[in-house]
């Protein structure tokens, strides 16, 4: 009788630690998945959408309306954004891009956002086309004793991949927009803009015409890259030929771009006389030249006709 009444109290007490065990269990489970999802947050690619945060605002300094973009963006990791123009680098917070408009411009600013799992893109339509001077607030200018001036200044990279033309000479006065323009040399081509002051990764433009607002010093490189691999120049074709059968003709044929190519062309007949080269196919080309033998740069496939007196 005591044997069974142990036996049972026994059971009671595996019963009940059963129980303390899987309430345990539940409980470890409802409190640390959250906190782990708290501490933890699964890793995710970016979305991005961009707002109006301040502006217009008319700066009385620059006779020029302010906006202020945001970026807002979600993501894990913490995604990276660029935007397409920013006239306050330097002076923004993060995710925020300052545009300076005259009256009645517009300009689309884009940004991505990009961290390891991808990238996100997203533009916004800005414009001070419908702003009234007295609907925008007027920032009122500090009292200044002089006008602020900066220096920009810009070098191709490499030195030989071309050159750079700037709108503006140096100091320039804070709030002049200045326009770059970078023009490759022969076998090189314009990649984008970059901004020595960044990091050299970051594009700050692609086109090779690039105008900001002087709000800062700037330090700007024009990367180029060669068009063709070096030490592999391409191989153009010159075919010349004359509508005269009784022509002797001479310099046609395959050159390597940037060599140069001396085309002749002299009547066999001393009646006939050589009139002009033109760019064919055709015999009403172009004039490109009125020398009966002429030396030129070779870029390219042409067709070249020697016209001459009938």
């Amino acid at each position: 009788m005591a044997e069974d009444q142990e036996s049972k109290k026994n059971k009671r007490l595996v019963i009940a630690l059963v129980i303390i065990a899987g309430l345990f269990v539940l409980t470890l489970i409802f409190f640390l998945t959250p906190l782990q999802t708290l501490f933890f947050p699964p890793q995710s690619a970016p979305t991005i959408t961009l707002e109006i945060s301040e502006g217009p605002e008319m700066d009385e300094n620059t006779d020029l309306y302010r906006i202020i973009v945001e970026a807002i963006v979600l993501g894990n990791p913490d995604p990276e954004v660029t935007f397409n123009r920013n006239d306050g680098i330097g002076e923004m917070e993060k995710n925020h891009s300052l545009i300076l408009l005259e009256a009645g411009d517009s300009f689309l600013i884009k940004a991505i956002a990009s961290n390891s799992l991808g990238s996100a893109e997203a533009s916004l339509e800005l414009s001070t086309e419908d702003v009234e001077e007295d609907d925008a607030e007027i920032v009122e200018p500090d009292p200044v004793d002089e006008i602020e001036t900066y220096i920009v200044t810009s070098e191709p990279h490499p030195d030989v991949g071309g050159v750079i033309d700037v709108s503006e000479e140096n100091p320039i006065e804070t709030g002049t927009q200045v326009t770059l323009t970078a023009t490759a040399n022969q076998g090189f081509e314009f990649i984008s803009w970059k901004d020595a002051d960044l990091d050299w990764f970051d594009d700050i433009s692609t086109n090779a015409e690039y105008t900001f607002t002087v709000t800062s010093d700037r330090n700007l490189i024009a990367y180029f890259e060669p068009s063709v691999p070096i030490g592999d120049p391409p191989i153009f074709t010159i075919n010349i030929w004359s509508p005269n059968d009784n022509a002797t003709l001479t310099g046609g044929g395959d050159y390597e771009g940037g060599e140069y190519a001396t085309v002749t062309a002299v009547s066999d007949i001393p009646s006939v006389n050589f009139v002009h080269w033109a760019e064919g196919p055709g015999t009403m080309g172009p004039v490109v030249s009125l020398d009966s033998s002429f030396t030129f740069e070779v870029t390219e496939d042409r067709n070249l006709v020697a016209i001459f007196t009938e």
